[in-house]
């Protein structure tokens, strides 16, 4: 049994990784592994537990083991996998030849970066994602002659819905779907295709707000854009083309491959392998930009997690949910959404996911509780949540606008992401209550459908009468 003391240090070291790297420069990695070393020589010098009896049962017991060993080397595998498509000009070549197509019209060339911000982000993660996509929307907004504003921020806030769809497409997913068992394909159903009308209905409210905003530009303007040359994002084409056929071949693995067969961290790995082996990109080069420092950080975070589980810490906090929601399963759901999308908007979602993982499992193993819907929940929150503030995907997308001389607003950012994140979580509940009780949830939406038309005739009436006081 645990002693009070040192379930208040485990406690104080949990909160010391959320708050340090968050409110200081403290690096993040080192946080967390003098967090470790204060757990252990607390353990060690209390006399409660010999050290090496506390290390195999937070750190060797078989859950444990599995997922933090698994995950950090599938997180491994996709890093290598990142660094080196990002390198190749996959994307930015992609990107690029789209809006080429698009022929400057405002609507569809909105529409062709909005779906690369998502697809980008699916595939690789969001803070790539802004750093490969927004510079390019830069360039071609410069060919253009026209803002690129709305086409930034709206990148940069969808790249978050990307981030939802598959198992791979950020790291939260990694460890939520290792640790609840989800295959490839089982994520993409529970979780992706609701991710994909999230991805409808936010482009809805951007193509609304910005309708305004998004002007044609003029003819020559056009011809510039035509004529400037797509392979120039490009360093070897060699590389590119086996780049791209690693990739998809990667991918069908994930979706064909049972994970009892080959495990995905393994499939990831194997496949990071034959990419650096592949690609003419030096490895020492590869290796250099590879951010080490965010595993040592998963690391401790999973040694902390650990002993906050093995001191009945996540136990009480499981038990708190249960009493708070009752028999009430999509309650249970609701709450983990919007309480992990707050959490993950306050701290790091990493530290947050790791804690409320094991709790969503502790839950399911009660015979009242849904199965993989509340680790959907969970999914939705501590991703989408990052969009409610500026964090560090949004500062750096602010930052990169910035630094191509094309500078927003922060207010004008937090307003949009605020709005269309509450929006995305009211529709992630309206969806969870219609599975559970469909005519409760679809009194709810009708309800949400007034309001929404309410709001936007008032607008239109408003926009309409400062247009005859001007004209």
């Amino acid at each position: 049994m645990v002693g009070p003391f040192n379930i208040i240090i485990i406690i104080a070291c949990f909160i010391g990784i959320l708050i340090l790297p968050y409110f200081s420069k403290t690096n993040r990695a080192l946080v967390a592994l003098v967090g470790v070393l204060i757990i252990f020589f607390t353990f060690l010098v209390s006399g409660e537990l010999n050290l090496s009896i506390t290390l195999f049962q937070i750190i060797f017991t078989s859950r444990f083991f599995y997922v933090g060993f698994h995950s950090i080397i599938f997180i491994l595998g996709m890093l290598f996998i990142i660094q080196i498509c990002g390198s190749a000009g996959i994307f930015r070549f992609a990107a690029f030849k789209l809006a080429q197509r698009t022929k400057g019209r405002p609507t569809l060339l909105f529409l062709v970066f909005s779906s690369m911000a998502v697809f980008i982000s699916a595939l690789l993660n969001n803070i790539t994602c802004v750093i490969i996509l927004i510079p390019l929307t830069v360039v071609v907004s410069r060919i253009l002659g026209i803002d690129p504003s709305p086409y930034i921020i709206s990148e940069a806030i969808l790249a978050n819905v990307g981030a939802v769809i598959f198992s791979i497409s950020s790291i939260p997913n990694i460890l939520i779907s290792t640790y609840a068992g989800m295959t490839f394909n089982e994520f993409f159903i529970y979780v992706g295709l609701f991710s994909l009308f999230l991805f409808g209905i936010t482009t809805i409210f951007f193509l609304f707000s910005y309708r305004k905003k998004l002007t044609p530009p003029k003819e020559i303007m056009l011809e510039n854009l035509q004529a400037y040359n797509a392979w120039n994002y490009v360093p070897n084409k060699g590389v590119f083309y086996r780049s791209i056929i690693i990739l998809i071949s990667i991918l069908i693995c994930f979706v064909a491959i049972p994970s009892n067969i080959i495990s995905p961290d393994l499939i990831a790995i194997c496949g990071a392998m034959i990419l650096v082996i592949s690609s003419r990109f030096k490895a020492k080069e590869i290796i250099e930009k590879i951010d080490f420092e965010l595993l040592l950080y998963l690391m401790g975070i999973f040694i902390i997690t650990g002993a906050m589980q093995y001191a009945g810490i996540l136990d009480l906090i499981g038990n708190g949910i249960s009493v708070l929601c009752g028999q009430n399963e999509v309650a249970v759901i609701i709450l983990v959404l919007w309480v992990s999308s707050f959490l993950s908007t306050s701290v790091d979602n990493l530290p947050i996911t790791q804690v409320f993982t094991p709790i969503v499992g502790d839950l399911i193993t009660t015979e009242h509780m849904a199965g993989k819907s509340i680790y959907c929940g969970l999914v939705y929150g501590v991703n989408l949540g990052n969009n409610l503030i500026l964090k560090t995907k949004n500062v750096s997308a602010l930052n990169i606008a910035s630094e191509n001389a094309c500078p927003i607003k922060k207010s004008d950012f937090l307003k949009l992401s605020f709005i269309a994140t509450i929006l995305q979580l009211v529709a992630i509940s309206v969806y969870f209550i219609m599975i559970y009780d469909f005519i409760l949830g679809l009194i709810i939406l009708s309800i949400i459908a007034m309001v929404l038309v309410f709001l936007i005739t008032i607008i239109q009436l408003k926009h309409r009468r400062q247009s005859i006081k001007n004209g």
